[in-house]
């Protein structure tokens, strides 16, 4: 399976461009992708528009994402660029705004590079008509990889089962361009579910005001979702990022009612019980253990609402 880091917006220089090409291959990343667009490819007129690539900066990075051992691909949206660009990428993407584009699908489909293809705001037949120009040039439709997206930023409605719809429909790999900031969910049912061939998630280095960088994971979240796609089914349940209060505090526990002191004798319902604790605690003594609480001595100083830890209690070993 394909990892692909979109960097789209989320870069301010070249210099920003090839760092977060390094970073996103720290992170786990196999692809990083860019889009290749200005005021005139969007709306068919010229304005002023800023974080547009120079030609010069497709090279650049597509070099980078070499020496990096990536692949580079590339969102074209102008049917002139695709073969401007050819050379330098390893797969052309074809924007879900552009999936109609007859002249950019045809171009896309006489070049010879692997098209991905998303599918956001589309029909199955608005799909099965852009199939349909680009297998009327090109013979081997396995070299179309087809995307379910949802075209909202940040996206919250994903509904995965079309990724089967898509599949059974076309016959062809298809893939996720998650535009959401779930870490877990999304990717790994997507992947380990239903068995998408490429995930693709906007990746930021950091915080720059950005169009992209609101639906953008930060690299320390981006790692650690190609850690967890990297390592397949768990074999124990994950502890995960926000559950400390859980369990340093909030997870049952034996848990002093009273005030006990050294030599005061243990006693379940009395100065001690199964319950929350009033402060963090890394390791409490199991509920499983009250019984070998109850009678024994106290060795410590306890007061209302303290964690029993296995040094207050006599005779029990660390």
């Amino acid at each position: 399976m394909l990892v692909i880091a979109e960097i789209g917006s989320n870069w301010k220089s070249l210099d920003t461009i090839l760092r977060s090409i390094d970073m996103a291959k720290l992170c786990g990343a196999d692809a990083v992708k860019l889009q290749l667009y200005d005021h005139q490819k969007l709306y068919g007129y010229r304005r002023r528009m800023a974080g547009c690539l120079e030609p010069h900066h497709v090279q650049h990075a597509s070099e980078r994402a070499r020496e990096n051992g990536l692949k580079f691909i590339l969102s074209v949206f102008d049917p002139n660029d695709v073969w401007e660009v050819r050379s330098h990428v390893d797969y052309i993407k074809i924007a879900s705004s552009n999936s109609s584009d007859v002249l950019l699908l045809q171009s896309a489909a006489e070049c010879d590079r692997p098209i991905i293809l998303s599918t956001g705001a589309s029909s199955i037949s608005d799909i099965r008509r852009s199939l349909g120009t680009i297998s009327s040039i090109r013979n081997d439709d396995m070299d179309t990889t087809l995307m379910y997206c949802v075209s909202s930023y940040p996206s919250v409605e994903n509904d995965l089962s079309v990724i089967s719809l898509l599949r059974i429909e076309f016959g062809l790999p298809v893939g996720l361009s998650d535009h959401s900031l779930d870490v877990f969910n999304s990717p790994v049912i997507a992947k380990d579910v239903y068995g998408c061939s490429m995930i693709e998630k906007h990746f930021k280095i950091s915080n720059m005001g950005t169009p992209d960088s609101g639906h953008s994971l930060g690299m320390h979240d981006f790692e650690r979702m190609t850690r967890r796609l990297a390592s397949g089914m768990p074999r124990e349940m994950p502890k995960c990022e926000g559950e400390e209060h859980m369990l340093l505090k909030n997870k049952v526990r034996l848990v002093a009612i009273d005030s006990i002191d050294p030599g005061d004798t243990f006693s379940y319902g009395k100065n001690f019980g199964i319950f929350r604790s009033k402060e963090p605690c890394e390791d409490p003594m199991s509920p499983y253990e009250w019984m070998s609480v109850d009678n024994a001595k106290c060795c410590g100083f306890l007061s209302i609402g303290d964690s029993i830890r296995r040094v207050h209690v006599e005779g029990l070993k660390d």
